[in-house]
């Protein structure tokens, strides 16, 4: 059962899974650069890619393209997604999974974003098992070619994303935001009115929450003055 039209909204990545960044993403570049551009590869750093982070795949394929040429940017992506896939990816945040369970059992609505592809963020959910308890998980496209995201920034990429979800849910009342930091602003102009920094410490707080929401609706309060 739905208790009312109250909305979650999830970020995936440095949110509900743990620092994808050194397990996963940069040693993705790194092979990229090194089939692509060896030079660039010597170059790169860590910092370069937590620079990367938060883009939507689609600047990063157009950034790309600029610097390395738009003749190899099939080859990158194929060494990319090749290498991300077959590298061992993080693991949930503490008490991320019980807090999911418990945002489900409460029949609350719930959405999962994220900056990577819809298709790899379907599969990192299903890997660690959470993708049956959201209602929805939205994530980006990875093509480059789009000429309008030539000067997208992640401030424009997380609106887009937070945008598609209330899009999504026209008739939510109410929606949380727990989330990178990164998402704060982009929440705070779209009007959503509560943001939370996900982190274990939250996720246990807000499943508390919802417990003792879940005791005071089976003894007659309103299960609307939660939140």
């Amino acid at each position: 059962m739905r208790m009312g039209n109250k909305l979650f909204i999830l970020g995936w990545d440095n949110g509900l899974i743990q620092d994808v960044v050194r397990t996963k993403i940069h040693t993705s570049y790194i092979e990229m650069l090194r089939a692509t551009s060896p030079i660039l590869a010597a170059k790169w750093t860590i910092k370069d890619t937590y620079r990367m982070q938060g883009m939507s795949p689609t600047k990063i394929w157009y950034d790309f393209a600029l610097v390395l040429g738009e003749d190899k940017v099939a080859k990158a992506k194929e060494v990319f997604y090749k290498t991300y896939e077959n590298t061992p990816g993080p693991e949930l945040v503490a008490n991320a999974y019980s807090f999911l369970q418990k945002l489900h059992d409460c029949g609350y609505y719930s959405v999962v974003v994220s900056n990577k592809s819809q298709r790899l963020l379907g599969q990192e959910m299903a890997d660690l098992k959470v993708r049956d308890l959201v209602s929805y998980f939205v994530g980006s496209s990875d093509e480059y070619s789009q000429q309008r995201y030539a000067k997208q920034t992640k401030f424009d990429a997380r609106y887009e994303l937070l945008s598609q979800v209330l899009s999504l849910m026209p008739n939510i009342e109410d929606a949380v935001v727990v989330a990178h930091k990164g998402y704060a602003e982009p929440a705070y102009v779209l009007g959503v009115p509560r943001f939370e920094e996900a982190s274990s410490q939250v996720f246990d707080w807000l499943s508390g929450e919802l417990q003792k929401q879940e005791e005071s609706f089976s003894s007659g309060w309103d299960r609307e003055d939660f939140l």
